[in-house]
């Protein structure tokens, strides 16, 4: 009987502590604990049906708050494209040109410069390669777009859709921009090059965009609409000198840091051809300008406008990559360190640099980097300002050829006269067409001046009323 008391004890004991819950706010879930009741006795209080109630209904919760935050992370990140899909082929597999492509591994010791490889080449090999763990950096340099490339690249480095739709749907004068995923930091950059020119007067510049996918793990994969790797070349230097600030630190951010300053660095070769444009102008408008000039001034003005416009986004860019890299990467990445998702190189590292693997993920771009950078933002805003001067020094000098010089030489000045020609000219017409248009008029104010005279004679003269009646008839 003892032991038959404890265990009704027991039983006992736990529906008294959950009768005071009420079962339809929990079922609810409206998060409000209502006041707990007394507990009153009522038939079936020690049965176990109330107590798995309870128990269903909070697995119930707990299983729909699991799904909520599964469905909340998988809408957080943007979703891939798929390049195996028929609309994604239907829809990008028109784009097609031949490519090449050169994959460079590197770290501080080690350098591997791959050879030129082709559209095919490159697809057999991005079904196969993986990066050797010494090189901590692996940049993949592809001049040209095509949907097989693309597509390659795609499956293997788990590209954004959004991104690869800006890479394939180009436009001549797109923004630059930077768009932060989780997988990877995009860079769209509009960048300017000159060009060959017709005319001694014309301004030829290209405007070509290279988009650029730096992922956490030290790779980086650009993009560049051209048939072959000059505009980079540059940099391939830089890769293969064992000296290099790029070798020496083989951070990938400096990497970057290293492409954005070759776009600037063609900005200003811009701005300062502008600049020796408009000093041939100036001393042509100086000395004789003539049509021609003045419509090379127009045509450089616009270029200036233009190219203000398509520059000043770049400005923006490296502002936002200084300030803004650490905030956003996390935002992306999330607030636990070293969540960032693994691809099929090294899913263990977890950020670039020479201690990547053992750091947890911060930014896409180093310390080292950002102060870098910090440089490039100086000199777009040189150029800027630069272009601001030249804008104003050329509407200063198409305000000069208008106001006071004549495009064509005058019939009197090539004949010996000199402006005192218009005078003799403009007296004469002036003399004639006076009293031909006002003729009414002279004959209204020589009449009142008349009748003036004869009223201040009359006031010195005693005169009788009829005689001033026969000089009124005169006047």
């Amino acid at each position: 009987m003892k032991k038959g008391s404890r265990v009704a004890g027991k039983r006992r004991l736990l529906p008294q502590k959950k009768a005071g819950l009420p079962q339809k706010n929990i079922a609810n879930g409206d998060g409000q604990l209502p006041t707990p009741l007394p507990a009153q006795p009522h038939p079936g209080q020690y049965d176990d049906e109330p107590t798995n109630d309870i128990l269903s209904e909070v697995t119930e919760i707990l299983r729909r708050v699991q799904y909520l935050q599964r469905l909340q992370d998988r809408l957080s990140r943007e979703p891939r494209l798929d390049t195996h899909l028929k609309p994604s082929e239907e829809t990008y597999g028109k784009i097609h040109e031949a490519c090449v492509i050169q994959v460079t591994d590197y770290s501080s010791e080690d350098m591997d410069n791959g050879e030129k490889m082709s559209n095919a080449e490159f697809v057999a090999w991005a079904a196969t390669s993986r990066r050797p763990k010494e090189m901590k950096v692996r940049w993949i340099n592809v001049a040209g777009i095509s949907w097989d490339v693309v597509s390659a690249l795609a499956s293997k480095y788990s590209m954004q859709r959004l991104a690869i739709k800006d890479l394939l749907e180009q436009r001549a004068q797109a923004r630059s921009k930077s768009e932060y995923y989780r997988e990877h930091l995009y860079l769209r950059v509009l960048t300017h090059v000159l060009g060959d020119t017709t005319h001694a007067d014309d301004i030829n510049v290209r405007l070509a965009l290279l988009d650029i996918f730096l992922y956490p793990d030290g790779t980086l994969i650009t993009f560049y609409p051209d048939g072959d790797l000059g505009f980079t070349a540059p940099i391939v230097e830089l890769v293969i000198q064992d000296d290099s600030l790029l070798r020496e630190t083989a951070d990938v951010s400096l990497l970057l840091h290293s492409l954005l300053d070759l776009v600037v660095k063609r900005t200003l070769q811009v701005t300062d051809d502008y600049r020796q444009r408009i000093e041939s102008l100036k001393q042509r408008v100086l000395q004789a300008p003539d049509i021609l000039t003045v419509r090379a001034l127009y045509i450089l003005s616009s270029n200036i406008t233009l190219h203000k416009t398509t520059m000043a986004p770049i400005k923006t860019l490296l502002y936002g990559l200084c300030e803004h890299d650490a905030r956003r990467s996390k935002a992306v990445m999330g607030s636990l360190p070293g969540t960032i998702p693994a691809i099929d190189e090294f899913p263990d590292r977890m950020t670039q640099g020479p201690s990547s693997q053992t750091s947890p993920f911060e930014a896409y771009i180093s310390e080292e980097a950002r102060v870098y950078l910090t440089d490039l933002q100086d000199h777009i805003d040189y150029a800027l300002t630069n272009l601001d001067v030249y804008a104003a020094d050329v509407q200063n000098l198409i305000d000069y050829s208008f106001n006071g010089m004549n495009f064509e030489s005058m019939w009197s000045v090539q004949h010996g006269h000199s402006d005192l020609l218009f005078w003799k000219i403009a007296l004469p017409v002036l003399g004639v067409c006076v009293p031909l248009f006002l003729w009414k008029d002279i004959v209204r104010i020589a009449r009142y001046l008349k009748q003036r005279r004869i009223v201040h004679r009359m006031k010195n003269i005693d005169i009788t009323v009829d005689d001033a009646y026969e000089l009124r008839k005169l006047a």
